[in-house]
């Protein structure tokens, strides 16, 4: 079999021993953990020399946790005593709906009892007024039958002489009263 360690780096002793206690720790062999740190570097495209990036990392978590942390504040100050009296107001405008409505149940059956004793009035009164115009027709034609009976009156009258009886004038005023009578 061939070996495939063709190439050989040089470095420092300070760092191979770095490199091997990296290594122990880690349970593999220097060059396994050169390979993997290679491949590592190689796929995430880090620059090893930027020894930032775990800083960045750091501050970056750093600034969510105090994002976090002022969002949980903001909730706690505003967002919950807003959404509290949010729905103080809604409860209160929910009895202030409660109550017009019920007064306006009532002025409702109020205003249904009034229109009611209202039409019923006015029914009594269109029967006294029908009432009344009848008795008033009854008067025009009783005065009528009346001024017939006056006239027939007037005229058998005129014609009595001075020799008519007192019998036939009797008669005739009977006559007249129970015409009057039938009316």
């Amino acid at each position: 079999m061939e070996d495939v360690n063709k190439k050989t780096i040089r470095f420092p002793n300070e760092t191979g021993s770095k490199l091997e206690k990296t290594a122990r720790k880690l349970g593999r062999t220097k060059v396994q953990l050169f390979i993997q740190m290679v491949d590592y570097f190689y796929h995430t495209k880090k620059d090893p020399a930027d020894l930032n990036d775990e800083a960045l990392k750091t501050a970056i978590l750093k600034g969510n946790q105090h994002l976090t942390g002022f969002i949980k504040a903001q909730e706690q100050s505003l967002l919950i005593p807003i959404r509290q009296d949010t729905e103080r107001m809604i409860n209160s405008q929910r009895r202030i709906l409660e109550w017009l409505t019920k007064e306006e149940a009532a002025h409702h059956n109020s205003t249904a009892s009034n229109l009611q004793h209202q039409t019923q009035k006015l029914s009594e009164i269109d029967l006294l007024v029908r009432q009344i115009g009848k008795q008033l027709q009854q008067k025009e034609q009783l005065k009528s039958q009346f001024m017939l009976i006056l006239e027939a009156y007037i005229k058998a009258r005129e014609q009595f002489s001075l020799m008519t009886s007192a019998r036939e004038k009797d008669e005739l005023v009977s006559k007249v009263k129970q015409q009057v009578k039938n009316l």
